[in-house]
C-alpha cells in the first residue's frame, strides 16, 4: 500500500508541475485555453483514479506491480504520441507563420567573428551595454547602438545576440532589416520572425500559435491583429532580450511601427510581467535619431573598432603575402595603410580603399 501512495503523490506532483508551465506565463489563461485539457493531463488523472480503486479495494503487491507495468507502458506511449502531434502542430503552425529565417544572417556575423575571436569586445566593456546585459541591474529597458555605414554593426549585433543567449533563465529573440526586402523590412515580418523563434523554446506558445492557425487563416491582415498575437507570445516568453539591427534600412513608416512599439512593450515591462529589454543597432539619421535620441546610446567610433580592422587586415595580407611572396615590411605597410585608410569602416568599399 506505501507504493501505492509513494505513486500517488507522483501523480500529484507531475500535475503540479505541468500546471507551473501555465501559470508561470504572464497570459496562462489565454495558453491554457490553446490546450486541450485531456491530451495534457489525462495520463496523469487516469493513474489518480485507478491508485484510488486499488486503495479503496486493498490491493495486493502482485496488482499493484500489474498495474505499474501497464501504467509504464501507457506512458510510453503517450509521450510518443505528445512528441508526434507536437511535430505535427509546429510544422502546420510553421507554415502558417512563413516566417524569414534570420539565422543565416547570425551565422554570417558569426563566421566573420570567428577568425577573429576578440572582435567587438569593446562593445561589451561599455558601461551602458553591460548594465543593460545584467538582468539584476536597473537599467534602461531600450539602448541605441549607432554608427556610420559599414562600420561592422551587424558583426555586433551578432556578438549582442550571443551574449543575450548565454544570461541564465532569458530568451532572446533577433532580427535582422534588410532595405528594399518585404521579408525583412516590416513590422508584420519582424512579428513573424519573433513568434518562430518563440516556438523553438516554448512548448505552449506552439500549442497556443497552432490553436490561433487552426481558427483564424490569417492573423497578420493587419498591424492590430499581429500587434495583438505578438504582445500575447511575448508576454508568455518570460524574462526576454531583444536585438534589432539595421532598422535604418526599413522605410520610416516601418522604423516607426518596429520602435514606437518595441520601446513602449519594453518600458512597460517589469511591473506586471517578467522584463524585457530591447537594443537597436543603425545608422544616426534624420528618422532613427528622431526615434531613438532619448535613449541610453552607444556611438560606434574610428577608435573602437581599429583594432578589428586591423586584425582583419593582417589577415587578408597575410593571403596576399602568401600568393605574391610580399616581404614583410610591405606587407606591413598595406595593413597600416588600409586600416588608416577605412576610418572606422570595418566594411569600406573597394573604392575607398
Amino acid at each position: 500500500m506505501e507504493k501505492i501512495f509513494v505513486c500517488m503523490f507522483k501523480n500529484i506532483f507531475d500535475f503540479h508541475l505541468r500546471a507551473l508551465g501555465f501559470f508561470r506565463a504572464g497570459k496562462w489563461k489565454q495558453i491554457f485555453k490553446a490546450h486541450v485539457f485531456r491530451t495534457q493531463f489525462d495520463d496523469i488523472v487516469n493513474d489518480l483514479s485507478q491508485h484510488r480503486e486499488m486503495v479503496e479495494r486493498q490491493a495486493d503487491l502482485i496488482e499493484f506491480e500489474e498495474a505499474k507495468q501497464a501504467r509504464d507502458d501507457a506512458q510510453q506511449h503517450y509521450e510518443e504520441q505528445r512528441e508526434q502531434e507536437q511535430l505535427r502542430r509546429k510544422l502546420f503552425m510553421q507554415d502558417w507563420l512563413d516566417a524569414p529565417n534570420m539565422v543565416g544572417q547570425l551565422e554570417k556575423g558569426q563566421l566573420t567573428r570567428e577568425a577573429r575571436p576578440r572582435s567587438g569586445q569593446w562593445l561589451l566593456s561599455r558601461d551602458k551595454v553591460k548594465a543593460w546585459l545584467d538582468p539584476a541591474m536597473s537599467a534602461a529597458a531600450c539602448l541605441w547602438i549607432y554608427g556610420i555605414p559599414g562600420a561592422g554593426k551587424t558583426v555586433l549585433a551578432s556578438l549582442l545576440i550571443e551574449s543575450c543567449k548565454s544570461i541564465a533563465n532569458a530568451r532572446t529573440v533577433y532580427f535582422y532589416c534588410r532595405h528594399g526586402d518585404p521579408r525583412a523590412d516590416n513590422f508584420i515580418s519582424m512579428a513573424r520572425s519573433f513568434l518562430d523563434q518563440l516556438s523553438h523554446m516554448e512548448s505552449s506558445i506552439v500549442d497556443m500559435l497552432y490553436d490561433m492557425a487552426t481558427k483564424k487563416d490569417n492573423c497578420f491582415k493587419t498591424r492590430k491583429e499581429t500587434e495583438e498575437l505578438l504582445q500575447l507570445c511575448l508576454d508568455a516568453a518570460g524574462t526576454l532580450y531583444i536585438v534589432v539591427d539595421g532598422l535604418d534600412e526599413c522605410t520610416e513608416p516601418e522604423q516607426k511601427a518596429i520602435a514606437r512599439w518595441l520601446r513602449k512593450y519594453a518600458d512597460n515591462s517589469g511591473a506586471t510581467r517578467d522584463p524585457t529589454r530591447c537594443a537597436f543597432l543603425s545608422q544616426d539619421d534624420t528618422t532613427t535619431r528622431a526615434l531613438l535620441s532619448t535613449l541610453p546610446t552607444v556611438r560606434i567610433t574610428a577608435s573602437d573598432n581599429k583594432e578589428d580592422i586591423k586584425a582583419y587586415c593582417s589577415a587578408i595580407a597575410k593571403d596576399i603575402q602568401v600568393k605574391f611572396t610580399e616581404s614583410d615590411a610591405g606587407t606591413s605597410f598595406i595593413v597600416e595603410a588600409v586600416s588608416t585608410k577605412a576610418d572606422g569602416e570595418a566594411n569600406p568599399s573597394p573604392g575607398g580603399l
